[in-house]
Order: C-alpha cells, then structure tokens, then sequence
C-alpha cells in the first residue's frame, strides 16, 4: 500500500513538473502568433501617432483654441453617450473568447446577434440623449462663445451618429481579435486612417469646421464597418447574422456581466473624461486646449501599450475558460514584462524629453501651460501600466462587479478632488491633474494586490520577480535620460531626434540584461533568428491533470 502511494505520489509530481515545465514554453511556443500581432499593433498604432504628430498642430492652428478646445469637450462628451450601451461591448469580448474557447459555435453566434439586436434598437435612444444635449447646451456649458452655439448642437449629433456606427461595427472587430488576427484588425484602421486624415485635411483647407470633421468621422466609421464584416465572414466561417439568433437567455447573460461593466465605464469616463468638463466648466473651452495638449501625448503612450497587451486578452481569458493556471501565471508575469518594457521606455522618455517635444511641435506657449499635466499624469500611470493585464484577468473570471466598484470609488474622489483643487484652492488645470494623480496611485495599488490574490501569485514573490526590476529600470533610464537631455545644444527637431535616440540605443542593453530573464531573452532570440520552437510532448498530460485537480 505504501508502494502504490509512493507510486501516485511521484507520478503526481512529475506531471506537475511536467505542467511547470509547459507552461514556461507558453509564450515561445507562440512567439510567431504573437509577434505578428504585436508587429501588427505597433505598426498600425505607430501610423495614427505619425498622423496624429503632423495632424495635431495643424488641425489646433485651423480651428483656433476656443473651437479645438470645444470639439475636445464635445469628444468628452461622446464618451458619457457611450455609456448607453450598457457595458455590452466588454460583454461580448468576454463571452465570444469564452465560448470560443469551450468551442460553442452556437453561443458565439447567439451572443453576437444579441449584441447587434441591443445595439440597433439602443441607438434611437443614443440620438435622443444627443438631441437633448444639444437643446440645453447653451445651459450646461454658459462660457461656450454664442456664435458657436449652433456649430456646436450640429456637432453634438454628428458624433453621437458616429458613436452608434461604431457599436454596430464592434462584434465584427472583436470576431478578429478572438481569432488573435490583430493584423486584419489593423489593416482595416490603416484604411480607415488614411481616408480620415484626408478627409480632414481637405475639409480644413476648405474652411470648414468642427462640424465637418464629426461627418469625416462618421463616414471613415462606417467604411471601416463594413470592411470588419466582409472579413470576419471569411476568418470565422460559421458566422451567422439573424435576429432571431438572439434571444432571453443571450441577453440575460450578456447584460448579467455587462451591468457591472456599464458601472465600469462609467468610472472610466469619469476617470478620463470629465476633467476637460470640469475646465470648460470653471476655466473656459480655451484651457480645455492646453490641457489636452498635456495629456495627448499620454494617452498615445498608453494607448501604444494597449497594443501590447491586447494580443494576450483573447488566450488569457480562454486559458481562464480551460481553468490552465499554470499556464495562466506563465502568460501573465512574461507578457507583464513585455508590457513594462515598453511602458518604461515610453512614459520616461515623455517625462524627459516632453516640454522640449512640445515646445517644437506646439509653441513655447503649450509648453510653458501643458507640461506640468502631462508630468503629474504621466507618473501616476507607471503602477497603472504594470499591471495592465489585469483587465483580461477580470474579464476571464468574471470579477467585473468588484473592478467597477473600485472604479468607480476612484472615479468619485477623483472628480471631488479635481473640482476641490480648481474651486477652491485656484490650482488651474495642474489641480485638475493632481485630482488624477491622487486616487490613481491608491486605488491602483488596491487592484495589483487584488489580482495577484485571484490568480494565486503571492504579492511578495510578484515584487521580487517583477517589481523590484521594474522599479530599478524606472530610476536607472530616468537618470541616463536626463544625463542626456542636459547637454546643452540648440533646440530643433534635429537635436531633440538624435537625443532621444541616444537614449533609446541605451536603454537596449539597460532592458536586455535588466528586464528579461535568460529564458525569456531566448524566446526572442528565437523570433529575431526565425526559428520554429518544439512544441512539448507532455503539454496534454499537464493541461488534462491540471483541469482534474482544479
């Protein structure tokens, strides 16, 4: 009897062993899916910040502060109508890479179609919201100039159109992404891109407006819509389109889930949102402007690292469906890596070098205004970046409800201190920064502890492995830029370049050997030299063992 307990005693190890052992090939087992994907972000990310770099300006000069300032806040504005959808695009996401990965072809087709009957009968709900915030504008918003007005009742209801295109147009992007095929996704934004930012220039240089712009917007939707459909009929054959797919049981499931979403996206929009109400409210449309400025380069940076991490949402969440966790840890602490590799060198080269970007590629005068905002924003997103993932993580186990109350704790203060910060203590908008900067520290740092618990990481191993390297990276490229950034020469995009591509060539090795572990600088090693990775012969074994023990 002792035998045969010894003998399952040390089978079971072995394949726990074996399980590790798999789940550190995880991620080079994948490296081509991934890296294509990644590739596929950067490149088309990298396309909208070269048409946002050369648009920017250009776009400010045309329409002047007061109108850039009033088409920022009517944007603002776009966010909170978005909100009618209830949450139902985070659901959907959720429930196609859920059942997808449980290969239910029927729930997939049922869930969409839910979506899409949702959303077709939500949008005369969106255009009434619109068509009332567009009556009692001049109400809600009394600094708006009177002579753009009108200018901006028409505008209001050109985007909420083009918010409702843009629900319509969701299932068939997230179809892509749950297929992980980022690279139709983005061959698809590169043409919406390009015809935008045509469209934009000719209407501008024709002398139109903001209300131009919201039709350009529209129309480049609804292009990129129909595109999405076309391929996700080829990428996922079994796709079907009929109303009477959906149904109760669909939609109870889906808005089961997406109620707790909506609660999230309501703190998101007041998170990231409503500080430009709050300046158009006691500072006037014109510092809306300088604040945008400060925090656009932010929200690109944040946004580039989106493009990361999305390519792991679609596995994380199915790999939650087949209850895989060592796979699961493997995934998340290697792709959190990735993550913060490029977060670093992004949000310190932003603090560094920010003023001196603006200065040129604005006027001495953003600078001098904008800069403050976007320093205080950019180093509260540092903790926020690092545990990115943590979304995916959210979604796959379901614990929204959880995540939107936090959100939404976080939302409350920030809105109460930003208003303290502007009313009472006449702070201008850096009090509007500093309101983010606050909660955004605390409340992140809850979430961290929070999702290494779900995920069974304990927080000091997670510190020691990941954190205290982050940290370490973090003040080491900090000092090399600065260092950098001291040597006095005269300021052009010339010498601002040839900086900032200094300290890019620095931060190479400052990465390599600080960041990635020897196993994980293999795996990419492997990418560079284009060679294919065995797959391991026991991932079965480990995957079937570890579903029996969960």
């Amino acid at each position: 009897m002792s035998k045969l307990k010894n003998f399952f005693q040390n089978k079971r190890a072995t394949l726990n062993a074996n399980s590790q052992e798999s789940s550190k090939n995880h991620l080079e087992r994948d490296y081509k899916k991934y890296s294509r994907n990644l590739l596929a972000n950067w490149v088309g990310y990298g396309a909208g910040l070269i048409a946002m770099f050369f648009l920017s300006p250009f776009v400010v000069h045309r329409l002047g502060d007061t109108q850039y300032g009033l088409w920022s806040l009517l944007i603002s504005l776009t966010g909170y109508m978005g909100l009618i959808e209830l949450g139902t695009r985070g659901g959907l996401d959720r429930f196609i890479n859920y059942h997808l990965g449980r290969d239910d072809t029927l729930s997939v087709n049922k869930i969409i179609n839910t979506g899409l009957t949702f959303f077709t009968l939500s949008g005369l709900g969106l255009l009434i919201v619109a068509a009332a915030i567009a009556a009692a504008f001049h109400l809600l918003f009394q600094k708006i100039p009177h002579e753009l007005l009108n200018v901006a009742r028409l505008t209001v209801l050109l985007v909420a159109l083009n918010l409702w295109l843009s629900f319509l147009g969701t299932p068939f992007f997230q179809i892509l992404t749950a297929f992980e095929r980022f690279d139709l996704v983005n061959a698809v934004n590169l043409v919406v891109l390009a015809v935008r930012t045509t469209l934009i220039v000719l209407v501008l240089l024709a002398g139109h407006g903001i209300v131009a712009l919201a039709l350009v917007q529209a129309i480049a939707t609804l292009l990129g819509n129909i595109a999405a459909l076309l391929i996700a009929k080829k990428i996922f054959p079994d796709l079907r389109l009929s109303f009477a797919l959906a149904n109760r049981q669909q939609f109870r499931q889906l808005f089961t889930f997406s109620l707790w979403t909506f609660i999230g996206n309501i703190a998101m929009q007041l998170l990231y949102w409503t500080d430009n109400i709050i300046i158009a409210t006691f500072l006037g449309p014109e510092m809306v402007t300088y604040f945008s400025i400060g925090s656009m380069l932010l929200i690109h940076a944040r946004n580039f690292t989106n493009q990361c991490s999305s390519i792991f949402n679609p596995q994380i969440i199915k790999t939650i469906a087949r209850k895989d966790w060592p796979n699961l840890h493997t995934l998340f602490l290697q792709a959190s890596n990735l993550i913060m590799a490029v977060a670093i060198l992004l949000l310190v080269g932003i603090s560094v070098f920010g003023h001196d970007f603006i200065t040129l590629w604005m006027g001495p005068l953003y600078a001098q205004k904008s800069y403050n905002v976007l320093l205080i924003l950019t180093i509260s997103q540092f903790p926020a970046l690092a545990i990115l993932l943590g979304s995916s993580v959210i979604m796959g186990l379901n614990k929204v409800r959880f995540s939107a109350m936090i959100s939404f704790s976080q939302a409350l203060v920030n809105l109460g201190l930003s208003i303290l910060f502007v009313k009472y203590f006449a702070m201008g908008i850096d009090g509007v920064a500093w309101g983010t900067f606050y909660p955004r520290i605390l409340f992140t740092l809850f979430i961290h502890y929070a999702i290494l618990r779900w995920i069974g990481l304990p927080v000091w191993q997670f510190l020691k492995n990941e954190g205290f390297k982050w940290l370490a990276s973090i003040l080491a490229f900090t000092a090399i830029s600065i260092l950098v950034n001291k040597y006095n020469c005269e300021l052009s995009w010339i010498s601002l370049t040839a900086k900032i591509g200094l300290t890019g060539l620095l931060y190479i090795p400052l990465a390599w050997f600080g960041l990635f572990s020897k196993s994980e600088r293999n795996i990419i090693l492997n990418f560079l030299k284009k060679k294919s990775v065995p797959i391991n012969t026991n991932l079965k074994i480990a995957d079937s063992f570890s579903q029996t023990i969960d």
